[in-house]
């Protein structure tokens, strides 16, 4: 998801994965290819990974945004969400980022179920919404 701060607008990012980084959350990959078409079992992805977000470096703001909560609005809906990591904006491509690329500076990389929650197709992989920090 592509957001911006207060209101925030930007793109949310599809998230996969578990393991939390800021106490109590998931660890939430950045999905930069196209996401797999194979759809996760009924009940699995709340289970494994609540409505939670990771938000861009800038962002999260050297931990002052973790554990709080934040409103998304897109495609007509919101959710409220819990911040549980960095998407790092600065680092990537080695073995602590997954081999991945760094995020953008405007990402909210969001759990499916908050794709779910704003009723958004997860197979775009990257969309624009608004977020705010209650």
């Amino acid at each position: 998801m592509v957001g911006s701060a207060p209101p925030a607008v930007g793109s949310a990012t599809r998230g996969l994965g578990m393991s939390g980084t800021c106490g109590g959350g998931c660890f939430l990959r950045q999905q930069r290819r196209s996401p797999s078409t194979a759809a996760p079992a009924a009940g699995t992805s709340a289970r494994c990974c609540p409505a939670r977000v990771a938000l861009s470096t800038g962002w999260f703001s050297n931990m002052a945004h973790c554990g709080h909560h934040i409103k998304i609005s897109a495609n007509g809906n919101s959710v409220y969400t819990k911040v549980v990591d960095e998407c790092d904006s600065v680092h990537g491509c080695d073995d602590e980022h997954n081999f991945e690329p760094p995020c953008d500076n405007n990402i909210v990389d969001a759990s499916l179920v908050v794709w779910d929650a704003l009723g958004l197709d997860q197979s775009l992989g990257m969309v624009d919404i608004t977020w705010f920090e209650e």
